[in-house]
């Protein structure tokens, strides 16, 4: 299956030198030239970091500014970490900003956790043991998909999610194991497979991908959207490539080094069609390790470049 969609993944870390405001600058150009270059959605994560120039732990406030600046790339947060939201906050606050801006806002659904020092910060039920937590979190889930697909429901209980009868916005399950399949499907929500985190089983939950696209034809009605996502950078200068890795393998330890791609740009063509061939995906989201602002926009150029992505916006009109 060739690739019609290519999209990008930023958790806003930009070089030591950089303050917070320079970053969020950089990030609004990112997002301009993303859409210039054809790239089809663009996600920014959520997490909860220690560090003097994090633009943000939620990148809530970024979206706006992002949709603002931009007219019809797909924005979206990947993933809001729904063990420790109010599922009608997570619900009513994407379905607004996604009727204020057309129709174009993702949201990613990650079960990942603050890290210690921030927990106290956070208002959250008691959890004694790692299946609880799990528990907890597929209940979140279900919840935030009640509100939003069932709104006639909740409108009986006295509950409506403004706009009324407004557009939902796109939701995901991020991951990809053989059990969130099942999550995915019994609330309605598209998957994105993560390639590039570390210890990554690339075969584990094949089958259970395409029995999840057959059961959630037969029960919606339509194909669940699934992509995949990786890591690396790409430029044809073998000293510029060695330096990013370098930085990456001291300061992205999550980074998985046998999916990570990063390689001249035809190459990372090859590998990228070839991973979704392996997942019958049409869509990649990439998640660029460069620290540096000009490295990752000439990554970007060139992805854009070897794909043959400028000015094709709409890929699969």
């Amino acid at each position: 299956m060739s690739i019609k969609k290519i999209g990008l993944m930023d958790f806003g870390t930009r070089s030591k030198t950089m303050d917070s405001l320079s970053i969020i600058e950089s990030i609004i150009d990112d997002a301009v030239l993303a859409e210039k270059l054809g790239f089809y959605r663009l996600w920014y994560g959520e997490h909860f970091i220690t560090s003097a120039n994090s633009p943000w732990f939620s990148p809530d406030m970024l979206l706006p500014l992002i949709c603002g600046n931009t007219n019809s790339i797909r924005v979206g947060v990947a993933g809001v970490l729904v063990g420790y939201t109010a599922p009608i906050r997570t619900a009513s606050g994407y379905k607004m900003l996604n009727n204020l801006f057309n129709n174009r806002i993702d949201v990613g659904f990650a079960k990942g956790t603050p890290g210690g020092n921030f927990l106290p910060y956070f208002s959250q039920p008691k959890i004694n043991s790692f299946e609880e937590g799990m528990q907890h979190i597929q209940n979140q889930v279900a919840a935030i998909s009640s509100l939003l697909y069932n709104e006639e429901e909740h409108v009986k209980n006295g509950i409506i999610l403004s706009p009324y009868k407004g557009a939902i916005p796109s939701l995901w399950n991020l991951g990809g194991s053989p059990n969130s399949y099942q999550a995915s499907l019994a609330n309605q929500l598209n998957c994105s497979r993560t390639l590039f985190h570390k210890g990554v089983n690339l075969e584990k939950g094949l089958d259970n991908l395409k029995a999840y696209r057959e059961d959630f034809y037969k029960q919606y009605g339509r194909l669940p959207e699934v992509n995949i996502a990786l890591a690396g950078f790409t430029s044809p200068s073998k000293a510029k490539r060695k330096e990013v890795v370098a930085l990456s393998e001291a300061e992205f330890d999550f980074v998985e080094p046998a999916t990570r791609l990063c390689c001249e740009p035809q190459e990372l063509f090859d590998k990228m069609s070839a991973y979704a061939e392996q997942y019958d995906a049409d869509e990649v989201i990439f998640f660029d390790i460069a620290r540096d602002p000009d490295d990752r926009r000439e990554s970007m150029a060139w992805i854009s470049e070897v794909f043959g992505m400028k000015n094709k916006q709409q890929l699969v009109a």
